[in-house]
Formats: structure tokens, C-alpha cells, sequence
């Protein structure tokens, strides 16, 4: 056979092996619908569509400036086509051309990214083409005919995009024309130098990356502007052995006072700002964030508050601040409503009269309980320090500040004084039929944050008992201090076995917040899984007065009347406590938890319980990147689903650290939504999950919850592959199939003090 022959029939099968149908036309930019902005910068070359598509094809990046230009003077040059598909013709025929693009595949940068490995290479050309894994007969064919029969890389690549067809072709199309877009974007002295080198490839690559072929230009508009504006604030990614580090960049935290409270205590509110900043920065990593803490007066309403929480990662609310209500379902009393606050540019909240609040009926405008919109997840952590009455505002702030000041000042010090212990008291009755309170302890098994005897539960016993079991918590002076019963705003109650119904017994006893005034409250942070003892708009609430009538810096609980399940504290452990372990503050291990719980905080989430961990630590990569954040937000944008068939991404997870990793992933997606659903008036019932974990599994042995117990370890050096799928949701009562644009997020946690959370955000395509 031929040489020429040989490479036409390597190419022809590739297609083949591509096997959507189809026209053999090379994909081409749609120029109409992009922005005049993005068209008049770079002067057109008839080689510059072609240009872009091979940085994509090899790269997964925009050409650079330079580089389009140098490659499109060389084609010219050769009187090469201007398209893919004449490129593959000519490929053999005309070897200055075979040269120029064996070049690439041959270059730096393509070896920094797939280095000698096919099967890598392969993978890379899929998922960076067209979103999605590659087919395993495509796979095993294209990464065996380089490795075992010597096929040039170039002839492969050019054989996977020229066959792209259907939704992988409109994919393709989309990313080139976003390339075009960021080319022109960055086609100005500032952006030349900033848009080189491969830290700020791999930042722009993620451009690429989430492009879709149902991609707005609007949505392609923002995600260039926001990758512009990450290199002139220099966070280009910084490259390491194999992989990237992703720097979190700054952090803002708020002191939002009230105007009496910064007219008497500005001087506190500025030395705390300052102190809280070196602390924070103290324990922050190389890459991690940096921190600021600003001082500012509250505005007089809710909605301008909300306003000036934007852009922040976490605040402290000073005083008798305006903060968001609604009505309590249960017993129609006005509580507290942070939500608005922690999502500032979430549109579903609507302020209605003053600072009520109106949202959306559940169900009503996505698939499940949480919505579509990035913005109304993965929220700040805003805290409430207000006193228990306006006559003792000023007092009681002052003493709170003096000690957050002492506390941030010397944190390690200041640490050594509480006794590491943890006792929880299950004083809330429910029948069997609900299931009996399990022992909590084995909920700890894998979290180092405490020792065994460390460890105390009070689940038996008379309402009385339990509730002094609580009471000696609070007086121990130890660290972490949870009551899970009945309660209200002004109080809490302890139950014992003698029921009157499934929810209530007879042995209640009630112990009420001007108890707590005679009581010593020495614990650090106390969770009260009680409803509505955080309804901080009624004097003297039990969670203000437990905060400010002790040594307690911390509280948390919910502002509500809710159903607590005994299986809650799995989730709280798995989900939250677990980074505590590794030095991570109450801020930043609750940061983004936005659960449809109305929870809040009172008093200084910036409190930890352990040190940064020292000596050899993980490190998890994943897809080439190491995050530095608290939660690390990692897009995993999907390939197109068509006719119902379930679409395929992998992510690939390694330890480049020097410990083993450990890995819990959360059981099923959340937040899943489609733009085609269509609510019955009739009701709905509907199949399936939209986007799926295929594996590894955590069925079999996982907890309560969502968060399921599986730990899998990757040795350092190894390597774990995280499979998930997107397929469209049925409607149960019709079959109808619901199409449109799917999000939805995933989570996993790890041992990296770095990345302890990482919550994948997904988006892709039904159609």
C-alpha cells in the first residue's frame, strides 16, 4: 500500500470509527452572532477559522495573538485551504504543510500536557473537542495505532475533529468561535503579555472548556471577560510538576455595623478587622486566599444591605442591623432569614414589604428543591453578633468584641484553653416507628477531629437527665457542645421515653434563656439543633443569650420550626466537621452550604479547632489542577445527550502529595434543574437523576444522608478515575422526555487541607 493511501485510510477510519453521519465539511465560526467588539480587533487572514481549530484540537486553548498570526502567515505562505478538511487532504501531499502541523502535535507545550501517553492524548482530544469521554473502540483503536504502529499524533487529532458530527460537530463549532472571540479579547498590549505562558494556557484553556454547543455568545462574553480579568489581577494558574496550582485570590470579609455600634465601638471594630486579617493569612497556603477585612456601616434597610454584601466571602453583623424575614410556616411567628444575605445576587429572593421575603414555591421554577442559577448556591457565611435587648447593646457587644480580639490575636494560645471533647445530647422524642437513635460515635470512624474518648453521647435517660448532660457541656470548657430537641425562641426543651405521641412526650423539661444567665457557659461552639432558637429578632432568644452570657464564641442553629432527623448529625460530621479537622475555620467549612435549612450563626465564625496540619500532606489534583479554596469549585461541563442516550465525563483524580488521600463522595447530584421542564397542574413524578455518579460506588456501605461513607484512598502518586453521566429526566405520569440545558453539582471531600470540599459544577445539553 501506498504512503498516501495509508494515511487517507488512517484518516477514513478515524471517521469511520466517529460514526455520527453526516457532512465531511470541517467545522466553520458562525460570525453573525458574535459581538461587533470581538470582530474588529484581529485583521482577518482566510486561515485564521482553520488556525483556531487546530489550537483547539491540539491545545484545547484560543490561539494566542502571536501565534495566529504566525501560523496564519505560514499557511498563507504554503497556499494551504483554509479548512480542515482540505488540511487533511493536503497533510501527506505537501510536506512544508505536514511539517507546520506535526509541529504541534510535536511541540511544549503538547508534550507538557499529554506527554508520551496515547491513551492521554486521546482522551484530551475528546473531551476538549466535544465535552465528553471518548468511545472506547475510538479510544482503544486511535491510542493502539500510535503507540503500537508508529501513526504520526497529528494524523490522529486531525482524524477525531474532521469527524465530528451532529452534536459533537455544533460543540466543536461553538469552542472555535469562543476561541476567535478570546483571541480578539486579548489582542492588546496588556492582554499579549499577559495571555503567555502555560500557567495562563491552562487558566484560558478553562474558557474552552466550558463551552458547549448550546453556549450563548452572552454566556461566552462573560466567562472571556472573567478569565481577563483573572490574568490582569495575575492569577494565572502556576504550573508545577504535571499539574496546576489554582490560586483562591482574595477574600473579603465584612464588619457591618450598625451606626451606634461603629459610633461607640469603632476603635474594637478596627482592631479586630486587623487582627482577624493576620490570622486568617497566618493559616492561609501559598495559593491560598488572601484575606481582607473591612469595616463598614450598615445601611438602614434590608435590601441595601444585601447590596453591600456582594463580593464578599463572609460577614459579621454588628448590632440591630436590617436583616431579611419571612414568615414561619409552623406557627406563623416573623423569624430571620439569611438566605438573601448569603446569596446576595441570587434573583429568587425578592423582597416583597420592607424586609420580608417572597421566594418561589418549591418545585415551581426548577426540577428539584434548589434552583438553576450558580448564584443562589454556594453561598458567603454571615453571622449575626447582636445583644440579647437594646438596653444592653453596648455592654454586651463591647465584651463580645474585646474577646474576639483577644481570640484572633493569639490564636494558638488562645486554643490550648478549651479541652478537645465533643458531647452530644439526643433529647429530642421520637417514636420507633421513625426509627431508634442509633449510636453516633461510628459516625466519627474516619474523622480525626477526635479521639474515641474523646467522644460523648447522651442518647438514654429522663428529660432531666439529658438536659444536665447539656448544662455540664456548656460548663466544661469543652470545644464543641450539640443538643439535638425541641425548642423555640426563648427556650429549649429535653425529652425522655414517655411519649404521648410520635413527636412529644410527657417527660419534657423546659429550660429557658434567663436560665441561661445563671448558668456558666464555657463551651467554644455550641450547635443547637433546636427549632427557631436562633430567632435573634425576639429579645432575650435563647442562642443570644447562650452567646453573649459566656465564654461561648460561636452558636449555630436553625431560625425555624423543622423536622430534625436523628441522622442529621452524619451529614454535619461527614460534610463539615471533617475539615475542621484540618485547621479549616467554622467560615470556611460552612462556606457554600445553602441546604434549604434556614441555619444560622451568631457570634465569630472565623473560630477553628485545629492548627494548619504540618509534615507530609495530599495533595488532590483534579484534571491537572490543585485548588487552594474553601470550597473548591471545579466546572465539569457535559457533551450533548441526544435521543435519551446518557453522555459520559471522567474526571481524573490524583495525590501529587506526599500522604495518602482520602476521598467521601456524596451518594446522588443536587440542585439538578432543565430549562424544558414543564410543571402538570396534575403533578409530577420524575425518573431519574439527571446527572448520575457511575463510579467508583458508594451504594453499598453509604450513611444517612447524602453523604455516604465509602473512603477511598489514593497512595501518593496514584490515581482514581470519578466516571459520571448526564441522561435526560422522564416525567413518569406522561414519558416525556425533558430536554434543555441541565446544571447540577456533585460533591466529594478529601484530606487536603487545601481542597477539603470540592463541589463539581455541572452543565450540559438534552436534546
Amino acid at each position: 500500500m501506498g504512503s498516501l493511501a495509508k494515511i487517507l485510510l488512517w484518516l477514513g477510519i478515524g471517521v469511520a470509527l466517529h460514526g455520527c453521519g453526516g457532512s465531511s465539511q470541517g467545522p466553520a465560526i458562525e460570525q453573525d452572532t458574535v459581538s461587533p467588539k470581538y470582530l474588529a480587533t484581529v485583521q482577518t487572514n482566510n486561515h485564521e477559522v482553520v488556525v483556531q481549530q487546530l489550537y483547539l484540537a491540539f491545545f484545547g486553548r484560543p490561539a494566542d495573538p502571536a501565534g495566529l498570526r504566525y501560523f496564519s502567515d505560514v499557511f498563507a505562505t504554503l497556499r494551504a485551504p483554509t479548512d480542515l478538511s482540505g488540511i487533511v487532504a493536503a497533510y501527506y501531499s505537501d510536506p512544508a504543510l505536514r511539517d507546520t502541523i506535526n509541529s504541534l502535535a510535536d511541540s511544549a507545550e503538547a508534550k507538557a500536557l499529554y506527554g508520551d501517553d496515547a491513551t492521554y492524548l486521546i482522551t484530551a482530544v475528546y473531551r476538549q473537542s466535544f465535552n465528553r469521554d471518548a468511545e472506547a473502540a475510538g479510544l482503544e483503536y486511535w491510542s493502539g495505532a500510535i503507540a503500537r504502529s508508529g501513526v504520526n499524533r497529528a494524523v490522529a487529532v486531525l482524524a477525531i475533529v474532521t469527524g465530528a458530527r451532529n452534536e459533537d460537530l455544533d460543540t466543536f463549532q461553538r469552542k472555535a468561535q469562543a476561541a476567535r472571540m478570546f483571541t480578539v479579547a486579548a489582542d492588546t498590549t496588556a492582554g499579549r503579555a499577559l495571555y503567555d505562558g502555560l500557567g495562563s494556557n491552562a487558566l484560558v484553556r478553562d474558557v474552552l472548556a466550558n463551552v458547549r454547543g448550546t453556549s450563548s455568545v452572552p454566556e461566552i462574553e462573560a466567562r472571556i471577560a472573567g478569565a481577563m480579568a483573572a490574568l490582569a489581577n495575575r492569577r494565572a494558574y502556576v504550573i508545577k510538576d504535571g499539574y496546576a496550582e489554582v490560586p483562591a485570590g482574595e477574600r473579603i470579609i465584612l464588619l457591618l455595623a450598625a451606626p451606634d455600634q461603629l459610633s461607640a465601638h469603632r476603635d474594637r471594630l478596627d482592631r479586630l478587622a486587623t487582627v482577624l486579617a493576620a490570622d486568617m493569612n497566618s493559616h492561609s497556603s501559598p495559593y491560598g486566599p488572601v484575606w481582607k477585612v473591612f469595616v463598614r456601616q450598615a445601611e438602614s434597610s434590608a435590601p441595601a444591605v444585601r447590596d453591600q454584601l456582594r463580593d464578599s466571602s463572609g460577614a459579621i453583623l454588628v448590632g440591630a442591623v436590617p436583616v431579611p424575614t419571612r414568615i414561619d410556616a409552623g406557627d406563623g411567628s416573623v423569624t430571620p432569614f439569611l438566605d438573601p444575605y448569603r446569596l446576595p445576587s441570587c434573583a429568587r429572593y425578592r423582597f416583597t414589604s420592607g424586609a420580608f421575603v417572597d421566594t418561589p414555591a418549591a418545585g415551581s421554577d426548577h426540577i428539584w428543591l434548589t434552583s438553576e442559577d450558580p448564584n443562589c448556591r454556594n453561598g458567603a457565611v454571615v453571622s449575626i453578633l447582636r445583644a440579647t435587648g437594646a438596653e444592653r447593646q453596648q455592654t454586651e457587644i463591647a465584651s463580645k468584641l474585646d474577646q474576639m480580639i483577644a481570640y484572633h490575636r493569639d490564636r494558638q494560645a488562645q486554643d490550648a484553653t478549651w479541652t478537645r471533647s465533643y458531647q452530644r445530647t439526643n433529647a429530642l422524642w421520637l417514636s420507633p416507628k421513625f426509627g431508634s437513635v442509633p449510636d453516633n460515635a461510628g459516625y466519627w470512624h474516619d474523622i480525626p477531629l477526635y479521639t474515641p474518648e474523646q467522644l460523648g453521647y447522651r442518647t438514654a435517660g429522663t428529660g432531666s437527665e439529658r438536659l444536665a448532660a447539656f448544662l455540664a457541656c456548656l460548663g466544661s470548657r469543652g470545644e464543641m457542645c450539640s443538643f439535638n430537641g425541641h425548642g423555640s425562641g426563648g427556650l429549649i426543651v429535653a425529652e425522655g421515653p414517655d411519649p404521648v405521641s410520635d413527636f412529644h412526650s410527657s417527660d419534657a423539661v423546659y429550660f429557658r434563656a434567663q436560665e441561661l444567665r445563671n448558668t456558666p457557659v464555657q463551651a467554644k461552639f455550641v450547635n443547637l439543633d433546636s427549632c427557631s432558637t436562633h430567632n435573634f429578632l425576639l429579645p432575650d432568644s435563647f442562642a443570644s443569650t447562650l452567646l453573649m452570657s459566656g465564654q461561648s464564641l460561636l452558636t449555630l442553629g436553625s431560625t425555624m420550626i423543622e423536622m430534625q432527623s436523628s441522622e442529621a448529625e452524619r451529614e454535619e460530621v461527614a460534610a463539615n466537621y471533617q475539615s475542621l479537622s484540618y485547621g479549616a475555620t467554622f467560615a470556611e467549612a460552612y462556606i457554600g452550604k445553602i441546604d434549604n435549612t434556614p441555619l444560622n450563626f451568631q457570634g465569630d465564625p472565623f473560630i477553628s479547632l485545629r492548627p494548619r496540619p504540618s509534615g507530609p500532606q495530599p495533595k488532590l489534583v483534579v484534571d491537572g489542577k490543585h485548588y487552594n479554596a474553601h470550597p473548591a469549585i471545579v466546572d465539569m461541563p457535559f457533551g450533548d445527550s441526544a435521543n435519551g442516550n446518557a453522555v459520559f465525563k471522567t474526571l481524573h483524580i490524583s495525590n501529587a502529595g506526599t500522604a495518602d488521600l482520602r476521598l467521601r463522595f456524596t451518594i446522588s447530584s443536587q440542585n439538578v434543574t432543565a430549562t424544558g421542564k414543564v410543571n402538570s397542574p396534575n403533578g409530577n413524578a420524575w425518573s431519574g437523576q439527571g446527572f448520575s455518579l457511575v463510579s467508583p460506588s458508594v451504594w453499598n456501605e453509604s450513611g444517612g444522608g447524602n453523604t455516604g461513607n465509602i473512603i477511598f484512598v489514593v497512595k501518593p502518586g496514584g490515581a482514581l478515575d470519578v466516571r459520571m453521566s448526564l441522561a435526560p429526566i422522564t416525567e413518569g405520569n406522561t414519558g416525556k422526555r425533558v430536554t434543555g440545558i441541565y446544571s447540577g453539582t456533585h460533591e466529594f471531600y478529601s484530606n487536603d487541607p487545601d481542597a477539603p470540599r470540592v463541589i463539581l459544577e455541572m452543565k450540559g445539553s438534552a436534546r
